[in-house]
């Protein structure tokens, strides 16, 4: 009984070490709904610095145990190519917001470069926008949202949005 008990173990954990080797991207990507190529997942996966749980059913951070993370799609200039929100992390990653904000936008030689990259709650894409890209506002802890605009080469900071009546008083 032992050795088949041996046995069961190194098979589960072979079945983990695998999926940590071969599928961690579909932790964060649903295999059913993305339109991302799978070496694409994989590059934004591994540019995050998630880690697979010990089990390989969730994420972590390192160091900082647990997190929540996910991919969302959207083509934010209308030109057929996918952008990609990822939201992710714990308070420790994150602070009061819980979670992280990156943007992932295809550069001029075709791979997906890491825009904004800070905490934040959510995102709403706005109607306004420059150079082709609506603007964003990012949302956190607070009735303040800051809003970031395209520049043609990224996303900077452009203002801020109260959520709620002097929602950005504080902000000076």
């Amino acid at each position: 009984m032992k050795t088949a008990a041996l046995c069961l173990s190194i098979t589960i954990a072979c079945a983990q070490s695998a999926l940590a080797q071969t599928e961690v991207h579909t932790l964060l990507f649903h295999p059913d709904s993305t339109t991302i190529p799978e070496a694409e997942q994989r590059a934004i996966f591994e540019s995050l610095g998630y880690i697979v749980s010990a089990d390989g059913t969730s994420l972590e951070a390192v160091d900082c145990g647990p997190i929540f993370a996910r991919a969302a799609e959207a083509d934010l200039n209308g030109d057929g190519v996918v952008e990609v929100f990822v939201l992710g992390g714990n308070t420790c990653t994150s602070g009061m917001d819980g979670s992280t904000i990156t943007l992932w936008i295809k550069d001029a030689a075709g791979n997906y470069a890491m825009n904004l990259g800070f905490p934040g709650g959510g995102w709403t894409v706005m109607e306004t926008s420059n150079m082709g890209y609506p603007d964003l506002a990012i949302g956190g802890a607070g009735f303040c949202e800051a809003v970031w605009r395209w520049d043609g080469t990224s996303y900077q900071q452009h203002g801020t949005r109260e959520t709620e009546p002097g929602g950005c008083a504080a902000i000076g």
